[in-house]
């Protein structure tokens, strides 16, 4: 879990914090995102399926079995949050 907050704005707006994962004290941390991994161009970041991500995640993975049960975690809890912007270009991975 990335360390997170949530905080009041002078203007009682609240903002989300979260600390940068791709910086560490020897450099940046290479990261890239599933159009990279599935081979496709960044326009096309809405075609393709969950599930051409999940194989991707199984063919390339160091941890497999982990990596796609987190992937799967996240979409379900997208689905249940209703968040409908977890396209390609913004499911990362280092």
């Amino acid at each position: 879990m990335v360390p997170h907050s949530l905080i009041r704005l002078q203007s009682g707006n609240l903002s989300y914090l979260t600390k940068r994962i791709d910086r560490t004290p020897k450099g940046k941390l290479h990261m890239g995102d599933m159009c990279q991994l599935t081979e496709r161009l960044t326009e096309d970041k809405y075609h393709g399926s969950y599930e051409q991500i999940a194989k991707a995640i199984l063919r390339n993975s160091v941890n497999p079995g982990l990596d796609v049960l987190n992937f799967f975690e996240q979409v379900l809890f997208s689905f249940l949050t209703g968040n409908a912007d977890m396209h390609r270009h913004l499911l990362v991975y280092l």
